[in-house]
């Protein structure tokens, strides 16, 4: 029996047992499996799954449940925020370190989104919070896609055909920074990105560290090198958690 639905419990421990059935996002239970994790009356997990549908928690297929929309959005949401805070300090030593703005990226869709971000007086910009743009076409985004699961990648790969860019070049790009751990964006008048990616146990990027610079060669080495080494660690925290 679920620990929730031991002895007296409300309707609340109820709704929580059934959302936690769920080993993953594409999992498909039906009533009699719902019942059997959760401890509860095969009818009563059928009401209340039938409910939390309704309400866009769960999702029905074919007369089983999995997680719906709303469940792996908050999901997403709570991620984000342990990121955050693990991520934040690392980010405060690395703006100290190189004197830069310092940004932590997360993949949404095809899109890299800022999820927070510490600029720096007198250095380049770095994005606000919120901000997103095509992940391919920036060295956070990059960083990502090149540390995130196969069909992530071919995803994003499609989407740049689509919108013009050769396939073999697109490819190129993510395979030189999985095979270098860094992704490199240099721009005009002196300017780019050195990212790195944030990886989780199976060695797939949640997020990236980045950090906009001015300079040539020499300054994008010495900011690669503070970059590998925060995200390296904020890795580590995240994995003890």
């Amino acid at each position: 029996m679920h620990a929730r639905t031991r002895g007296e419990t409300g309707q609340g421990a109820r709704i929580a047992a059934i959302l936690e059935a769920f080993d993953g996002p594409g999992e498909l239970l039906g009533p009699s499996e719902l019942a059997r994790r959760t401890g509860l009356a095969k009818s009563t997990a059928h009401r209340l799954a039938h409910e939390l549908a309704d309400a866009g928690l769960l999702e029905r297929e074919a007369g089983r449940m999995r997680p719906g929309a709303l469940m792996l959005e908050f999901g997403r949401r709570m991620a984000r925020r342990g990121l955050r805070d693990a991520a934040v300090p690392l980010m405060g030593d690395l703006r100290e370190v190189t004197r830069l703005g310092v940004l932590l990226a997360v993949l949404d869709g095809q899109d890299v989104v800022c999820a927070d971000s510490l600029p720096a007086a007198g250095a380049p910009a770095t994005p606000r919070p919120g901000d997103r743009r095509p992940a391919l076409a920036t060295a956070s985004g990059r960083a990502i896609l090149a540390f995130s699961p196969r069909e992530l990648s071919a995803g994003a790969i499609d989407a740049g055909v689509t919108a013009g860019v050769p396939r073999a070049l697109l490819t190129q790009r993510l395979t030189k920074v999985r095979r270098s751990g860094v992704s490199l964006d240099r721009r005009e008048r002196g300017q780019g990105t050195v990212a790195c990616p944030v990886l989780n146990e199976a060695g797939h990027a949640v997020a990236a560290l980045a950090v906009p610079y001015r300079g040539g060669p020499e300054a994008a080495d010495r900011v690669t090198a503070a970059v590998r080494t925060a995200a390296l660690t904020l890795s580590r925290l995240l994995h003890t958690h």
